[in-house]
Protein backbone atom coordinates (compact mmCIF):
# COMPACT_ATOMS: atom_id res chain seq x y z
CA UNK A 1 0.00 0.00 0.00
CA UNK A 2 0.77 3.50 -0.69
CA UNK A 3 0.87 6.39 1.46
CA UNK A 4 0.81 9.98 -0.02
CA UNK A 5 1.47 13.02 2.05
CA UNK A 6 0.05 16.48 0.78
CA UNK A 7 -0.16 19.89 2.13
CA UNK A 8 -3.62 20.49 3.12
CA UNK A 9 -4.38 23.65 1.39
CA UNK A 10 -8.03 23.66 3.26
CA UNK A 11 -7.16 24.29 6.08
CA UNK A 12 -6.99 27.95 7.59
CA UNK A 13 -4.00 30.02 7.55
CA UNK A 14 -2.99 30.09 11.14
CA UNK A 15 -3.03 25.80 11.42
CA UNK A 16 -1.06 24.37 8.44
CA UNK A 17 -1.01 20.89 8.27
CA UNK A 18 -1.03 17.93 5.91
CA UNK A 19 -3.27 14.94 4.14
CA UNK A 20 -2.69 11.55 4.29
CA UNK A 21 -4.37 9.57 1.05
CA UNK A 22 -3.85 5.17 1.44
CA UNK A 23 -3.82 3.89 -1.66
CA UNK A 24 -3.29 0.50 -3.45
CA UNK A 25 -3.04 1.38 -6.63
CA UNK A 26 -0.88 4.54 -7.94
CA UNK A 27 -2.07 4.97 -11.09
CA UNK A 28 -6.51 5.16 -9.99
CA UNK A 29 -5.15 7.69 -7.21
CA UNK A 30 -3.47 9.42 -10.15
CA UNK A 31 -6.48 9.29 -12.43
CA UNK A 32 -8.70 10.77 -10.62
CA UNK A 33 -6.53 13.41 -8.45
CA UNK A 34 -4.76 14.85 -11.34
CA UNK A 35 -7.72 16.36 -13.01
CA UNK A 36 -8.86 18.22 -9.54
CA UNK A 37 -5.49 19.93 -9.65
CA UNK A 38 -5.08 23.96 -10.96
CA UNK A 39 -2.86 24.67 -13.58
CA UNK A 40 -1.65 27.11 -10.23
CA UNK A 41 -0.19 23.85 -8.30
CA UNK A 42 1.72 22.26 -11.06
CA UNK A 43 4.56 22.26 -8.33
CA UNK A 44 3.01 19.91 -6.50
CA UNK A 45 2.48 17.47 -9.45
CA UNK A 46 5.90 18.08 -10.62
CA UNK A 47 6.95 17.14 -6.87
CA UNK A 48 4.65 14.23 -6.77
CA UNK A 49 6.05 12.57 -9.81
CA UNK A 50 9.59 13.33 -8.28
CA UNK A 51 9.00 11.24 -5.20
CA UNK A 52 7.02 8.47 -7.21
CA UNK A 53 10.39 7.84 -9.06
CA UNK A 54 12.57 7.65 -5.61
CA UNK A 55 13.56 11.30 -4.39
CA UNK A 56 12.76 12.20 -1.24
CA UNK A 57 10.25 15.31 -1.18
CA UNK A 58 7.84 16.81 0.35
CA UNK A 59 4.67 19.20 -0.26
CA UNK A 60 5.73 20.56 2.92
CA UNK A 61 8.69 22.83 4.71
CA UNK A 62 10.41 20.69 5.15
CA UNK A 63 12.05 17.12 2.87
CA UNK A 64 12.29 14.49 5.94
CA UNK A 65 11.40 10.96 4.67
CA UNK A 66 8.81 10.82 6.92
CA UNK A 67 6.88 13.55 4.96
CA UNK A 68 8.19 12.01 1.63
CA UNK A 69 5.17 12.71 -0.91
CA UNK A 70 4.96 8.97 -2.32
CA UNK A 71 5.86 6.38 0.46
CA UNK A 72 5.52 2.52 0.40
CA UNK A 73 4.82 -0.09 3.31
CA UNK A 74 3.25 -3.16 4.52
CA UNK A 75 -0.09 -2.47 5.71
CA UNK A 76 -3.09 -4.44 7.04
CA UNK A 77 -6.60 -3.99 7.26
CA UNK A 78 -7.73 -4.16 10.66
CA UNK A 79 -11.54 -3.60 9.95
CA UNK A 80 -14.07 -2.39 7.12
CA UNK A 81 -17.49 -0.19 7.55
CA UNK A 82 -19.87 -0.07 4.78
CA UNK A 83 -22.77 2.42 4.75
CA UNK A 84 -25.11 3.12 1.62
CA UNK A 85 -27.82 5.68 1.86
CA UNK A 86 -30.42 6.48 -0.40
CA UNK A 87 -32.26 10.19 -1.21
CA UNK A 88 -29.64 11.49 1.15
CA UNK A 89 -28.75 15.32 1.87
CA UNK A 90 -25.83 16.19 3.91
CA UNK A 91 -23.96 19.66 4.55
CA UNK A 92 -20.32 20.45 4.44
CA UNK A 93 -18.78 23.04 6.27
CA UNK A 94 -14.97 24.41 5.50
CA UNK A 95 -12.74 25.74 8.31
CA UNK A 96 -14.51 29.05 7.03
CA UNK A 97 -17.66 28.20 8.02
CA UNK A 98 -19.02 28.37 4.88
CA UNK A 99 -21.45 25.43 4.14
CA UNK A 100 -22.62 23.47 0.48
CA UNK A 101 -25.40 21.79 0.50
CA UNK A 102 -25.39 18.17 -1.80
CA UNK A 103 -28.32 15.72 -2.27
CA UNK A 104 -27.36 11.89 -3.56
CA UNK A 105 -29.67 9.79 -5.17
CA UNK A 106 -27.18 6.96 -3.65
CA UNK A 107 -24.69 7.62 -1.30
CA UNK A 108 -21.98 4.90 -0.19
CA UNK A 109 -19.12 5.34 2.24
CA UNK A 110 -16.73 2.82 2.59
CA UNK A 111 -14.37 3.12 5.72
CA UNK A 112 -11.11 1.30 6.18
CA UNK A 113 -9.28 1.08 9.42
CA UNK A 114 -5.45 -0.06 8.75
CA UNK A 115 -2.34 -0.30 10.35
CA UNK A 116 0.61 1.13 8.16
CA UNK A 117 3.92 0.00 8.14
CA UNK A 118 4.67 0.77 11.78
CA UNK A 119 2.38 3.83 12.75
Amino acid sequence: MYKITLYDHNLSPICDGTAFWFVEDLSAFEEKWLPLQCEHDVSTVEKYYRSKFGEIISDWYSDIADLNIVQKADSKIISKLDYTYKNKEIVLENIYGFETKLEFDELKIKLRFLRYADD
